[in-house]
């Protein structure tokens, strides 16, 4: 018998409780279990599963490393945003989320940013900071932050897809849809 935690993985991170979500994500989802009779269905919900669970913990994380640098403490930024760059499990990693990378791997003068900062421009965007840079933004942002949590990224132009995804999902002879497509393109957001 398998015990599975993505459960209470999931709990955590509805609930925002980011720290104990961090802490019970310890690889990806099924990582080294393969059965001799998967099926094409079976095998891609895996692979879905693995990369959803570790694109919601890469968030996670990400806002652990924003609420370390609002406190100047740069080396726990440096770590929570490498944790978060290579966690086991990603497909890839967002456009939206390698912005919050660069600049949190920056602001912690982490060996990872120049790496952020190639793959950003594989999607032909341009990131470039210095260090000083990029911790005064945090250091402004502390200044003036909110109660409210920072939303990742705005959410515009689905409308067809909404509808399309809501008119499927209202049919009883659907109960599962999959959404493909390669890295950045939203997928996440859309689900």
């Amino acid at each position: 018998v398998l015990t599975c935690d993505a459960k209470d993985l999931l709990e955590f991170l509805d609930k925002s409780k980011w720290h104990e979500a961090s802490q019970l994500y310890t690889g990806a989802f099924l990582e080294g279990i393969v059965l001799e009779d998967w099926n094409n269905e079976l095998e891609e919900w895996v692979y879905t599963t693995r990369d959803y669970l570790a694109q919601r913990v890469q968030f996670a994380l990400l806002n652990l490393a924003e609420d370390a640098a609002k406190k100047q403490d740069f080396k726990t930024v440096a770590h929570l945003a490498e944790r978060a760059y290579k966690l086991p499990g990603l497909a890839g990693t967002e456009v939206a989320s390698l912005k919050r990378l660069y600049l949190l791997l920056t602001a912690g003068q982490s060996i990872l940013a120049p790496d952020v900062r190639k793959e950003a421009e594989s999607y032909g965007l341009t990131l470039q900071l210095t260090s000083e840079e990029a911790q005064t933004r945090f250091r402004a942002e502390s200044k003036s932050s909110s109660t409210l949590p920072i939303r990742g990224t705005s959410f515009i132009g689905r409308d067809e897809e909404l509808t399309e995804l809501a008119t499927l999902l209202g049919k009883t002879s659907v109960s599962l849809l999959t959404l493909l497509g390669p890295a950045g393109v939203g997928k996440t957001r859309l689900a």
